[in-house]
């Protein structure tokens, strides 16, 4: 099991929509101070965090991988920080499990939905 923890900082900015992704399939996103959590196979993963403002500075992304065991559960923490004169980041980072179920309690879990493209044939 992982789970993917969203913590904002933005001091200037509104509250983000994080896309997460897992070894290159988007799974879902957070925004704010939310997460959400997959279950994985034993093996080796790569993940991926972005979001993108029509602003500046654009598109940001941070990368992580893990090698999961099976029975085992991680937390990747996905930090946005970004003060009033400064630009924004995006920071992926694996937490140990003692953090990590602290973040995943004092946050709100991620609802995503699929989005409906177009008409249909």
């Amino acid at each position: 099991m992982v789970y993917v923890v969203e913590e904002q900082n933005l001091e200037a900015w509104r509250a983000q929509t994080t896309r997460v992704g897992m070894n290159g399939t988007w799974l879902g996103a957070n925004r704010g101070n939310t997460y959400l959590f997959f279950s994985v196979d034993p093996g080796e993963h790569h993940f991926c965090v972005d979001w993108t403002s029509s602003g500046s500075p654009g598109r940001l992304v941070s990368l992580a991988s893990l090698i999961a065991e099976p029975g085992k559960v991680y937390y990747l923490r996905a930090r946005a920080n970004g003060g009033r004169y400064t630009f924004p980041s995006l920071d992926l980072e694996l937490v140990n499990s003692d953090e990590g179920k602290l973040l995943v309690a004092s946050s709100a879990s991620s609802q995503s939905a699929i989005k409906k493209r177009g008409g249909s044939k």
